[in-house]
Parts: C-alpha cells; sequence; structure tokens
C-alpha cells in the first residue's frame, strides 16, 4: 500500500517555488541577451580586419553602467556557475525558459486526493463518536468550549494505527502518520486527547467518569448526568464571576483614589471597598542551583514556606518568606499572624474588605478565622469584613499567578540564602513590582513577622461554628458585632449566628502573646552542616549551615 507523503499538502508551495525561480532565471537571461557577443567575427575597433570568434564575450550592464561578473552575480543573487549555465543556455537554445530536471531519485507517491482525506476526517470522528466526551462549559486547560475530550490513556499515535489497519482491511489507501496528525490538527481541532491534570475537582472528576462510561446507558439517563454536570459547572461559574466582580471592583477603587502603593495606613479611615486573596505555595529548598549538583538530588537542602497575599487591584502581593527555624506551623495561626500584620502594614485603611481563599480545613476554612474577622470588627479595625472560600478543585486565583512568577525565577537562578531568596521574588516581576517579599524571620532564628498564639486567645471569648465546611460564605458587620451571617451558595438564603459570647473581648489583652520559634534541633543542625555545607557559597555558609549547637532549640 503507497503512502501519501508531505507532497499533497505541500505540493501547492512547491509549485510556487518552481515558479518563482523560473521567472528568476528568465529575469538573468534577457539580461544576459543584452550583453552577451555571440557573432562570427570580433569586434575590436582597433583592427582593421576581425578575426574569427573562439568564444563569446559578455560585459555585464546594470543600471546602465557596466560591472564585472562578479558584482551582477552578487547583485542578482546568483552563484558563479549558474551564471555560467545560463550563458551556456542562452548560447544554446536562445531566449527561452529552462526545462529543469528533477535529479536524485523519482517520487512515485500520489498527491493526496479528497477522498483520502475525507477517509481520515471521518475515521478520527467515528472514533471521537464512540470514545470521547462532550462536557458543557469550558473544560480546564482548554480555550474552547466546544471540546470533545478522548481519554488520557489514547494516544494520536494508536489511533493512526487503527486508521491505517482500517484502510488496510477495506483496500483503500491510506496517508503517513505525519499527515494523518496534520489533517488532524488542520480538519479537526475540537477533538483532544484529555491532558494528564493535578488539583481537580473531585466532583468534576466523578461527573466525567459517568459520563465516559454512559455509552450504554438510555438517552434519558445520559441527559440526567449532562444536565446534573451543567449544573455543577454553572455554580462554579457563579462564584468565579463574584471573584471576578470583587477584584474589578478593587481595581476601580485604586483607579478612583489614585493609591500609588499598598499602605500602611490608619485602620478603618476611608470608606472603601478593597479585596484580598491569600494562599500557602510549595514550599522551595535553598540553596538552589539551576544546574543542579548530581548529590544534591538526594540531599534535603533548608527549607522555606511562602506565604502569599494578593491586593488584585493594584496588582501587588506580599509573599511571606518563612525559614523553616522560625515556621511555626501552617495551621490558623500562621494564617492570622500574617493577615494581621499585612493589614497593619500593607492594607490602605478600608473600612469593608473581601477576602477569598481556598478550602483547606486546617489553614484557611476553620473557626479561628472566623473568630479573628468578628474581633477585627468588633475591634473597630474594619467596618465589615466578607470570608469567601473558592469551590474545591476550582481554586486557581491571583495568587497561583503570582507563585508561577516567582517559582519559574526560582529555578533559573543561583539561592544561597534568604537574602538572594527575597532578590528572586523582587526580580520575579522587575518592571511592574508585583512581587514583593516579606521575611517573617532569618536564618539565626530572629523573628521579623512574630506569630501569635490565636487559638488560645479568641477560644474563651467565642462559641463553637458546627457545620463549617458547609458554608462557602461568611460576612461580618459592625451593625451587629459579634454574629456571622453564613449561607452555603450564592443562590441561597443567608442565615446568621452568634458567634462571640456577650461577655466580648472585654476581658481579653490587646493581643495575643506570640509564640517562640521552633527553631531547629540538633540533628537537623548537624544535617544542614556535614551534607549541606559544601553546596552554600564560601561567605554564606555560616549564616545558612553553621556549626550545630546542642542549645539551641532551649533559647
Amino acid at each position: 500500500m503507497v503512502e501519501g507523503g508531505g507532497k499533497g499538502v505541500h505540493g501547492a508551495a512547491m509549485a510556487m517555488k518552481a515558479r518563482a525561480l523560473e521567472a528568476k532565471d528568465i529575469l538573468v537571461i534577457g539580461m544576459v541577451a543584452m550583453c552577451i557577443r555571440t557573432g562570427d567575427k570580433t569586434e575590436c575597433t582597433r583592427r582593421k580586419e576581425q578575426k574569427d570568434r573562439q568564444k563569446s564575450r559578455s560585459s555585464y550592464i546594470l543600471m546602465g553602467k557596466s560591472v564585472c561578473s562578479k558584482t551582477f552575480c552578487k547583485l542578482v543573487c546568483i552563484g558563479d556557475q549558474k551564471l555560467k549555465t545560463l550563458c551556456k543556455h542562452y548560447k544554446e537554445f536562445g531566449l527561452v525558459p529552462r526545462n529543469l530536471k528533477s535529479g536524485g531519485r523519482k517520487n512515485n507517491t500520489k498527491a493526496l486526493s479528497l477522498p483520502d482525506t475525507e477517509r481520515v476526517v471521518d475515521f478520527i470522528k467515528g472514533y471521537a463518536q464512540h470514545h470521547a466526551v462532550s462536557l458543557p462549559g469550558r473544560v480546564p486547560g482548554f480555550k474552547r468550549d466546544d471540546i470533545q475530550l478522548l481519554p488520557s490513556a489514547e494516544t494520536k499515535s494508536g489511533i493512526f494505527r487503527l486508521y491505517r489497519a482500517s484502510c488496510q482491511n477495506a483496500g483503500h489507501r491510506h496517508v503517513s502518520a505525519s499527515t494523518f496528525r496534520k489533517l488532524w490538527l488542520q480538519l479537526c481541532p475540537f477533538i483532544v486527547v484529555t491532558r494528564p491534570l493535578t488539583d481537580l475537582c473531585w466532583r468534576c472528576q466523578q461527573n466525567t467518569t459517568q459520563i465516559f462510561r454512559g455509552a450504554n446507558l438510555t438517552l434519558e439517563e445520559k441527559q440526567a448526568l449532562m444536565e446534573k454536570h451543567q449544573q455543577h459547572l454553572s455554580q462554579v461559574d457563579a462564584e468565579r464571576q463574584l471573584y471576578r466582580d470583587m477584584v474589578a471592583s478593587s481595581k476601580a477603587t485604586v483607579t478612583e483614589h489614585a493609591f500609588a502603593n499598598l499602605g500602611p495606613s490608619v485602620p478603618n479611615s476611608k470608606d472603601i471597598r478593597m479585596h484580598y486573596s491569600f494562599d500557602f505555595a510549595q514550599q522551595v529548598h535553598y540553596p538552589s542551583w539551576p544546574d543542579q549538583p548530581g548529590p544534591m538530588y538526594f540531599l534535603t537542602p533548608r527549607k522555606c514556606s511562602i506565604f502569599g497575599i494578593c491586593c488584585e487591584g493594584f496588582p501587588k502581593q506580599i509573599n511571606y518568606l518563612i525559614d523553616e527555624s522560625v515556621n511555626v506551623s501552617k495551621g490558623s495561626n500562621a494564617v492570622i499572624s500574617y493577615l494581621h500584620h499585612f493589614f497593619e502594614n500593607f492594607a490602605v485603611g478600608e473600612m469593608h474588605v473581601d477576602l477569598h481563599c481556598d478550602n483547606c480545613s486546617g489553614q484557611n476554612k476553620n473557626k479561628f478565622v472566623l473568630w479573628y474577622c468578628a474581633w477585627r470588627v468588633m475591634r473597630g479595625l474594619h467596618t465589615s469584613i466578607t470570608v469567601n472560600f473558592m469551590p474545591p478543585g476550582h481554586t486557581k486565583f491571583s495568587p497561583d499567578w503570582c507563585f508561577g512568577l516567582l517559582k519559574r525565577c526560582f529555578r533559573r537562578t543561583p539561592v544561597h540564602c534568604l537574602e538572594d531568596l527575597c532578590r528572586v521574588v523582587s526580580s520575579s516581576t522587575p518592571e511592574s513590582g508585583v512581587n514583593i517579599p516579606q521575611l517573617v524571620g532569618r536564618e539565626d532564628w530572629s523573628v521579623t513577622v512574630p506569630t501569635y498564639d490565636w487559638q488560645n486567645y479568641l477560644k474563651p471569648a467565642c462559641f463553637e461554628f458546627r457545620g463549617i465546611k458547609k458554608c462557602a460564605h461568611f460576612r461580618f458587620s459592625a451593625e451587629r458585632p459579634g454574629f456571622v451571617f453564613f449561607k452555603s451558595g450564592l443562590l441561597d438564603e443567608e442565615q446568621s449566628r452568634q458567634l462571640v459570647k456577650p461577655a466580648g473581648y472585654q476581658g481579653l489583652a490587646a493581643m495575643p502573646l506570640a509564640l517562640p520559634p521552633p527553631g531547629l534541633d540538633y540533628t537537623r543542625q548537624n544535617y544542614l552542616y556535614t551534607a549541606i555545607r559544601e553546596f552554600v557559597k564560601e561567605e554564606h555558609k555560616d549564616t545558612v549551615c553553621p556549626p550545630p549547637q546542642e542549645d539551641r532549640t532551649e533559647e
């Protein structure tokens, strides 16, 4: 069976190139014809009698000026050998186009015909009809909303082999694998193989699996599955639209008031509404090299966690860099402490604030964060606060964008200490200055941003909030201090509950106690000193990997 190669796809381009070369040859031959002398006798004016001509003589003229053959070749973009060939052709055949010989191996491949192309497209569409699934709404990772998804285990090479086998069994001509891929990309771009994705919505995956396995279901059952998935995607889209509206409102506020940069400002001093998003990023390790030494692959360098609070109105993001020696936890105490530091040092003095975060129960979605929001409203630090949780599996938002820029710069920059990491954060957005570093502590366990014991501080003054995981939107207002307004979805009816005890925060101190940094135990200090120290620059070795001390964790 003869395969249809790229000749059918590139035939038009090859024909255009051949016509261009032919036109260029005709032009050069015409210029040669005006200057070449091919008569029987010479034309020397100094001789009385002319001799018989032994060979032709050419004088090349361009723009009315006589030039040498070398200059002529450069100006018309041909080689010396090509010029000799054209002169020889003119002397033999006159002013006629050259009949070029193909040379090399003869190509007996037939051009791709319309039935061959239709057969490829019909096979791809037929295969997708039995194996692909059309999901309502936009699919994560794809821009189009009419995508038909093939299972991620499928490959275009495997589907091509099935196509080739079907053509051979039917006695039809089949195309090559490269042409099969090109036709798929040109004529069936809406049929794609699912990419392996991470951090997906479990409910979306369950619905997708049911739709994938619904080939033998009745039309009514398939319709019910599609409606169920469509309803879920509609709810997710509504939540995403709420986030977009809050971000747009925050940007309009910044533009209207011409804010140059983030605070600090007097809390609750401006009658405006701002929006902030916060999240943890995956921790990084240092020292880090773009060209990683081989032994480093099996070692665990010093760890640094990253917590980001983004104000989309500017946009700016404060990235809290938390060395492992001062990392108390990634729970609610740390989250509330960094939020409190942000409001004290970077907020613009807004009265009303909207917060967005993911659904991580141990970090954000817990009673302590709600207690802290109620505490801020009752202390007059804000007039109203809303806390909104992104739907599980649909939590990509502004902090992830800033983290991506930071990680991209981190991977290609040598980092030996926390100061280098701060420079990486700043240089990840050099022109816009979106990413701003904020050290929580240094390698010597000194603390810059303290972590407070908010849990024990707020617990005596507040009631438990049961069923928090079922709710997605919370609101606190100075009109009803100590109460929380909550609802599960945007269209659900809002309910209220008393969150703070009648005595309130009257008996509490102004601020909770600061938690001491955990430091590094002797085993970890010794590991950094013996295994990691050699990979650190000489000037940073005593800072990042100092000699271990037994009593450092007791200080």
